[in-house]
């Protein structure tokens, strides 16, 4: 009697992009073709098959995964067929815990070919305990490769698509594309006579010009760049085309990096350094008219009805009002008595530089605030235990189920670590940029007439306006983002 089985296969967007999918043994259809022809093999009857298509390993809130695992507890198959244990997932701790425990419980067989691992026969140490080593000898690979990567990419152009406007010769060089380098031309020569990004999507649509990625697919042959490309410019793809310094034959890499790798004059310019200033001249200028809203409306509420204050503005002045509350207040006088507030505050030392750092600390983080060093020391001192867990197994001072168990225990503390550690980095980035910019302000108050707006939103939270019945006087309370002495 056949045995009933499953195969399950996992692709994430990070192999499409390092590998060719259509060739390589990881890709979805060989995945699926190598584990049918094992099952035929050994008489396993393949009952269903789960694939997901671009989703990461380290998640496990995958469709198919999860529908796969339903299937499982109501037993609809009993054994599984998988390429390797990282198609289950990337987080080894995860992969411990189906292995050891989930698909054990629920009578399922797994099958891995890739790892010469089969649950009903093996009889080597911990497959744990196998990946975990993986794992770490892959983490330390990763890094390696990032080093070299930074190094590469302080000396050369690094693209691995065709940039709009380029094309790729046989040796994978970037050319100047005939057609499409003129279409980044008349979009920059667009933006620098003051046309908004939507107007030039408007022109491009109306001209059928094809978008960058089909393009790229349909007249260079390149394989797509996203799943569904869209069909039509929009306002946000004009836009990073002319954000791009690289237009002008300049590499800007390792985007993600802060700041990117600037390495000049690697590839042909499509565009000149004057022509990119002044079309990102233009779009700053429009950008600012469209988005500078000189007033306090987002800020403003009344204290009784906790309702925003809207704003109008008339021929001869503008006001703040609340539909309801049966009062108005003169914007040019609520703006003065603020700014003025803001002011006392700076010049008398109620608000130092060294107090906002710490004050929107301790808001960023609430009550929680951990210094980064206390962070580092921990996470040091974790991976120091988990290396002296290895060392004790290895001496058979430890069981392969006590070192599961430890190591299970210590991997998820390294990951809360490093997850704080995450955020602390991303929270201490946002701290620096509003110190950065609170600075800036103090120093330009002399000399931009125009700063007081931008000091009141910058320093003030919210403003509570209430007038009691039967009275000409408007209460104002002021609620600040920094604590004052």
């Amino acid at each position: 009697m056949k045995m009933q089985g499953a195969i399950y296969a996992r692709l994430s967007r990070e192999d499409e992009d390092k590998i060719d999918s259509s060739k390589d043994s990881r890709s979805i259809a060989n995945q699926i073709k190598a584990l049918t022809n094992y099952a035929n093999e050994n008489d396993i009857e393949i009952i269903k098959i789960y694939y997901d298509d671009g989703y990461s390993g380290s998640n496990l809130n995958r469709p198919s995964f999860q529908e796969m695992l339903k299937d499982i507890k109501n037993h609809k198959f009993n054994v599984l067929l998988i390429k390797d244990l990282s198609r289950l997932g990337r987080v080894m701790h995860q992969v411990g815990e189906l292995i050891e425990h989930f698909f054990p419980d629920n009578n399922i067989r797994v099958i891995s070919l890739n790892d010469n691992y089969d649950s009903n026969h093996y009889n080597g140490e911990s497959i744990v305990l196998r990946n975990f080593l993986n794992a770490f000898y892959l983490k330390d690979f990763k890094k390696k490769c990032r080093k070299a990567l930074e190094r590469r990419a302080k000396t050369k152009h690094l693209n691995y698509y065709p940039k709009y406007g380029y094309r790729f010769n046989e040796e994978k060089k970037e050319q100047i594309d005939p057609y499409s380098s003129q279409i980044v031309k008349k979009i920059f020569l667009y933006a620098s006579n003051g046309k908004t990004t939507s107007q030039i999507a408007k022109l491009l649509n109306e001209a059928k010009i094809l978008t960058r990625s089909h393009y790229a697919v349909e007249v260079l042959g390149a394989k797509p760049l996203n799943k569904n490309p869209s069909n039509k410019w929009k306002a946000e793809k004009v836009w990073e085309i002319i954000k791009d310094y690289e237009y002008c034959g300049h590499s800007l890499n390792l985007l993600k990096k802060e700041p990117p790798i600037l390495v000049r004059n690697t590839h042909y310019a499509i565009i000149s350094e004057e022509l990119f200033k002044k079309a990102n001249d233009q779009l700053l200028s429009r950008n600012k008219k469209e988005t500078n809203i000189n007033h306090l409306g987002s800020i403003l509420k009344d204290a009784i009805s906790d309702k925003k204050m809207s704003y109008y503005q008339s021929n001869k002045d503008a006001f703040y009002y609340c539909k309801g509350c049966g009062y108005i207040v003169k914007a040019k006088l609520l703006h003065l008595l603020l700014y003025q507030e803001v002011l006392d505050l700076i010049k008398n030392g109620l608000v130092a530089n060294n107090m906002i750092r710490k004050c929107y600390k301790k808001r960023l983080f609430k009550t929680s605030f951990i210094e980064r060093n206390d962070l580092e020391v921990k996470l040091a001192t974790l991976n120091e235990k988990f290396a002296k867990l290895f060392v004790d197994f290895f001496a058979k001072e430890n069981t392969s189920d006590d070192f599961g168990y430890k190591s299970q225990e210590l991997v998820q503390q390294i990951k809360d670590v490093e997850e704080k550690l995450k955020a602390f980095n991303s929270d201490e980035a946002k701290v620096t940029i509003y110190e950065n910019k609170f600075i800036n302000f103090i120093e330009s108050l002399k000399t931009r007439p125009e700063i007081e707006m931008d000091l009141i939103k910058m320093v003030v939270s919210n403003v509570l306006l209430s007038k009691a019945k039967d009275s000409k006087i408007i209460d104002v309370t002021i609620i600040y983002k920094v604590a004052k002495i």
